[in-house]
């Protein structure tokens, strides 16, 4: 029998509507879930447990009585600590924020409350969401849960893990540079960027405004894609089961950096699937990769500064009150000049025409998510290439930064698993407003493999 912490949202809501289980019973199933394995994991790091409670009584009380408030009612979900809550304390992840209690949520948490999901809590980010690991040097770390040795990714690394273990069903993310897609991708869930300003980012701390991208993290594509309809005037797809008729691109060249062998060999096997879906499978070389992470460095960067020294106003009057890393960020970041600023954006507009013609003629892009596994949580900023030490950002950030940089949609789920026994995933993506044909190819592919969770004792 499946337990109620194993359930996707659309699992529950059709248990609340059989009468099987109510919003009470999942809250309960989840903060059980929570208490049993997040010290372990360090998914959450603030909750709002009473509250959650309460609301699982009052939307009980109302399934009873024949009211929906939404889509979500009765839903339990997860917020990244990116993301202002109404009454908790929210604190981007640093401690320049400890004490910070917004008086109002953010837009996103506020679509899925009046959608009826019930918050259960702030999940670790990476300090600022300037990171890829979610791992800090005193605040603590997520850890994978399928080796927690290992980083879980990030900068929505909480939210990743909290999905993955069953302590939420779904999770509000956000991605600057692969913020949502590596850490679904290292757990073995789904993540959903949708095409760039499709989410009302207010009551988000930014990160780079022109790159950061509100999405969400789930356990199947149609959850995702439901919580996705609730925040943007994204429809949920008109699903299908195949991929006929579907052409899909292949990019040799895109990356600098190729898989290693065991991660190769799961993506082989995907587009031997995405085949057997009925789909077409076109390769198309990508010229001039080289210029897509300098770019996405430079406006990133220059952006961030701007962020911390104007609108935040913490750097550098607070510079001791950062982490090492950042603080070693921001002055590398206090180095970009306009002009290097404006270069960078004209060679952007120039990769997403380039993206723009890759794409012509076809339905989406199918590329992996990293390339090869997530580092150890002792020595998060190196990972391994075949045996070998590379920094772990040129290990994954080649994969997720083009989506970002040309607006691109992009939607990742897992593809199968790599040496380590660690999940590897791959994403599609599509033209800007086609966030629909990345989601079908998504779910498609991901109801062809079989469902894993991880095993923790």
């Amino acid at each position: 029998m499946t337990e109620i912490w194993e359930m996707s949202a659309a699992e529950l809501l059709r248990g609340y509507r059989d009468g099987a289980l109510t919003p009470v019973d999942a809250v309960d199933a989840c903060l059980a879930r929570i208490e049993a394995l997040n010290d372990r994991l360090g998914a959450f790091t603030v909750m709002t447990a009473e509250r959650a409670s309460a609301e699982a009584v009052e939307r009980t009380t109302e399934l009873e009585a024949g009211e929906v408030r939404g889509p979500l009612h009765g839903v339990p979900v997860a917020v990244k600590e990116l993301f202002d809550v109404a009454g908790a304390e929210t604190t981007y992840g640093s401690g320049l924020f400890d004490g910070h209690i917004p008086e109002r949520d953010a837009f996103a948490v506020a679509a899925l409350r009046d959608a009826g999901a019930i918050v259960l809590g702030l999940t670790r980010t990476h300090e600022f969401a300037w990171g890829i690991t979610t791992v800090h040097e005193t605040r603590g770390s997520a850890k994978n849960p399928y080796a927690t040795d290992r980083v879980a990714g990030g900068s929505s690394g909480g939210s990743a893990v909290a999905v993955a273990t069953g302590m939420a069903p779904l999770a509000i993310g956000s991605d600057t540079g692969g913020s949502i897609r590596i850490p679904a991708a290292l757990c073995g869930i789904t993540g959903v960027k949708p095409t760039f300003g499709s989410i009302d980012s207010s009551g988000a701390c930014p990160l780079a405004p022109s790159l950061d991208h509100v999405g969400t993290l789930a356990r199947t594509v149609e959850d995702a894609a439901v919580a996705l309809s609730l925040m943007s005037d994204i429809a949920v797809p008109e699903w299908r089961d195949d991929l006929g008729g579907m052409t899909v691109v292949c990019a040799p060249g895109l990356h600098v950096f190729g898989p290693q062998s065991d991660h190769l060999a799961v993506f082989d096997g995907a587009l031997g699937t995405i085949e057997g879906l009925g789909a077409v499978l076109e390769e198309r070389p990508y010229k001039d990769a080289e210029t897509i992470y300098p770019s996405y460095a430079t406006l990133q960067r220059h952006e961030a500064y701007e962020v911390h020294s104007e609108l935040l106003g913490t750097y550098p009057t607070r510079m001791s009150e950062y982490s090492p890393s950042l603080q070693r960020h921001l002055e590398a970041a206090g180095h970009v000049t306009d002009a290097d600023y404006i270069e960078a954006t004209a060679e952007r507009d120039r990769i997403r025409a380039r993206f723009r013609v890759l794409l012509q003629n076809a339905d989406v892009l199918v590329t992996p998510v990293a390339g090869g596994p997530p580092s150890t949580v002792e020595r998060p900023d190196t990972g391994t290439l075949e045996g070998e030490d590379i920094a772990f950002r040129d290990l994954v950030l080649p994969y997720t930064v083009p989506q970002d940089l040309t607006g691109f949609p992009a939607v990742t789920v897992r593809a199968g698993t790599d040496d380590l026994d660690i999940p590897v995933g791959i994403q599609f993506t599509a033209l800007p407003g086609r966030d629909d044909l990345a989601m079908i190819a998504a779910r498609a592919f991901q109801r062809a493999l079989p469902v894993r969770w991880p095993t923790l004792d």
